[in-house]
């Protein structure tokens, strides 16, 4: 979820997100440190669907933590939390399921978006028709 949404955005943020143990937990290290990425799943309620997205069935936190080899935060405004929706039903995948989507989709951002961003330098492209930049 972006910040576009902003009504959508203020009522996820707004909701009481059980702090409780993680729905998914993964954790790896690479690069020079650790990452932690935990994610909360929670069923829409079907008296109250979400504003601007009637077909949402589930919201999703994640919390994403980077620490230095040595455990000292990589992030100095603290952990990483990203907001998300889906229209898949509760049971229809599993939290890991879920992470391992949310997860592959930055890395089609990563990988696409990357190399015509910055190797092709297409965003200062001056050419504006057809398939031109």
């Amino acid at each position: 979820m972006k910040d576009n949404q902003l009504t959508l955005a203020r009522y996820l943020v707004s909701e009481p997100w059980p702090m409780q143990r993680p729905d998914h937990v993964e954790s790896n290290r690479a690069h020079g440190r650790r990452e932690k990425r935990s994610l909360w799943c929670r069923e829409v309620p079907k008296n109250a669907p979400l504003p601007g997205f009637p077909s949402a069935r589930q919201m999703i936190l994640v919390v994403r933590e980077r620490l230095r080899l040595d455990g000292t935060p990589l992030d100095k405004d603290g952990p990483e939390v990203a907001y998300a929706i889906t229209s898949m039903p509760t049971g229809a995948m599993t939290a890991c399921d879920l992470a391992n989507t949310i997860r592959g989709h930055w890395g089609i951002e990563n990988r696409v978006h990357w190399v015509r961003d910055v190797t092709f330098d297409e965003d200062r492209s001056q050419v504006r028709t057809g398939a031109g930049p």
